[in-house]
């Protein structure tokens, strides 16, 4: 649902997903060219949902304290999420 979403999003400029089924957790890494396409992206559904439903955390940062290089991403939003299902 949510990688569907993530697919197709504007701004969008990598991303990953991870699973532990069994510690019944997941986790998304992604990567946007600027805080509006990330903005518009986490209010929509089925994100918003999901993140309301399992009380996701988020962590965002500018590029410069974030894992991506800078020659990758100049200009790049990090959202990472994790989720307790």
């Amino acid at each position: 649902m949510v990688q569907n979403q993530l697919k197709g999003s504007r701004g969008l400029v990598e991303y990953s997903m991870k699973t532990q089924i069994l510690g019944k957790k997941a986790w998304t890494l992604s990567v946007w060219e600027d805080e509006a396409a990330l903005q518009d992206f986490v209010q929509k559904t089925p994100h918003a949902e999901v993140m309301r439903k399992y009380h996701g955390s988020t962590t965002r940062q500018l590029n410069g304290r974030s894992p991506v290089p800078k020659n990758e991403a100049e200009h790049s939003f990090v959202s990472e999420e994790v989720i307790q299902y």
